[in-house]
């Protein structure tokens, strides 16, 4: 979508937003930002083992799924009563990190430095 996209990073291990804001800077040359989403940010949820605040969504986590390794990407729309967001989950430190890794890889921009 044409126009600037807010990343707000609202949690997530300090390596595993490290990680989100190094690849967003290196590629885009955008810092995103840390802490609550206000409306119009995008929300970035980043997970290991906990998916709390997430309840009411369908994630497709079962017992054994995603596996070691594995991780899934949830998004949800903005409604009035919060931002757009997505959940970067995995069971364990590595599939957290590839998940960052492959969902960075899907961005582009039409400018640089459209995302802030």
């Amino acid at each position: 979508e044409e126009g600037d996209v807010r990343v707000r990073i609202t949690s997530g291990s300090s390596d595993a937003v490290d990680l989100m804001s190094t690849l967003l800077e290196d590629r885009f040359g955008v810092e995103p930002r840390t802490g609550r989403a206000w409306a119009g940010d995008f929300a970035v949820d980043l997970r290991v083992g906990d998916t709390s605040g997430w309840e009411d969504a369908d994630l497709h986590i079962w017992e054994g799924y995603p596996g070691a390794g594995e991780y899934i990407i949830h998004i949800e729309d903005a409604t009035e009563e919060q931002p757009a967001r997505m959940l970067i989950y995995a069971p364990d430190q590595a599939g957290l990190e590839k998940g960052i890794r492959n969902w960075v890889q899907f961005l582009r921009s039409e400018r640089p430095g459209a995302a802030r």
